[in-house]
């Protein structure tokens, strides 16, 4: 399994998501997760340029 990351993440200072429960979010800083979570839990993201516009 790979881990893709949109490479504009970078330029953010917060990662937000949710734990899989409708009842709670987690924030963290985009440093803590690619430094700190990420390595911790075994993943190394890929990061890959996304387009803007998805053509229908």
């Amino acid at each position: 399994m790979k881990l893709l990351m949109d490479r504009e993440l970078l330029n953010e200072a917060y990662f937000g998501c949710h734990p899989c429960l409708n009842t709670a979010s987690l924030r963290f800083s985009t440093e803590e997760l690619l430094h700190t979570i990420l390595p911790a839990l075994g993943h190394e993201p890929l990061l890959v340029d996304l387009p803007w516009e998805v053509e229908a």
